[in-house]
């Protein structure tokens, strides 16, 4: 009798170790990848003292914000498990993700939902970000660009044939552009149609891109 106590105890501490070690399965209907327009962001208070994305030596264009898991609704999961990004990992972002904060934050409210596990989640953040084709005018810009919105729209779609209007999704702060949003299937890789309710709004014709530093 004691010796099957002890293998049920036993069994039941494996399953529970299991069941903490195990990946959440994902609960989501789409990704929504957001890229950041680094040069608005060092023009700004906060990018004035973040010398790693903004220093004299960085020429960041577009950068990851984030792949998001998102539903229909507008609504996301987060924070889906305590599970830790190793320092490896992080150090290996920095070159798209140039914010070890933001690499550890990512990973903690949303890379945490998507099933993937920590190196999953960040192998397909770089797959999508590498797939992405920056239009030729905007890779490096000395200068600041001033685009009517669905120009700039419409230049994003020749770079990328496979994707719609509906699939993209343009954020600005008044008409500074800020970030863009590229909605994916559940692989990460297939562009969709985005779903209801992503905040992200661009007032006005009028696009303006701030230039490299």
């Amino acid at each position: 009798m004691n010796a099957l106590r002890s293998a049920l105890a036993l069994a039941s501490m494996l399953l529970v170790s299991m069941t903490a070690h195990a990946q959440p399965q994902p609960s989501f209907d789409y990704y929504l990848l957001d890229l950041s327009w680094s040069p608005q962001y060092c023009a700004s208070k906060g990018g004035s003292g973040d010398p790693r994305q903004c220093g004299p030596d960085k020429h960041f264009g577009f950068v990851v914000h984030g792949l998001w898991p998102q539903y229909d609704n507008g609504k996301w999961p987060q924070n889906c498990s305590t599970e830790q990004v190793p320092q490896q990992v992080v150090d290996s972002m920095l070159d798209i993700m140039p914010s070890s904060q933001l690499v550890q934050h990512e990973w903690k409210k949303h890379g945490t939902c998507s099933g993937l596990g920590v190196d999953g989640y960040f192998q397909a953040v770089r797959a999508v970000f590498t797939s992405f084709q920056v239009p030729e005018r905007y890779r490096n810009p000395e200068q600041p660009i001033v685009v009517k919105k669905q120009d700039f729209l419409q230049d994003l779609l020749a770079a990328n044939p496979s994707l719609t209007a509906d699939m993209v999704a343009i954020k600005c702060n008044k008409s500074q552009l800020v970030e863009v949003g590229i909605c994916l299937d559940k692989d990460a890789r297939t562009p969709r149609k985005c779903g209801g309710g992503i905040n992200f709004q661009c007032q006005g014709d009028q696009l303006r891109l701030a230039a490299k530093r």
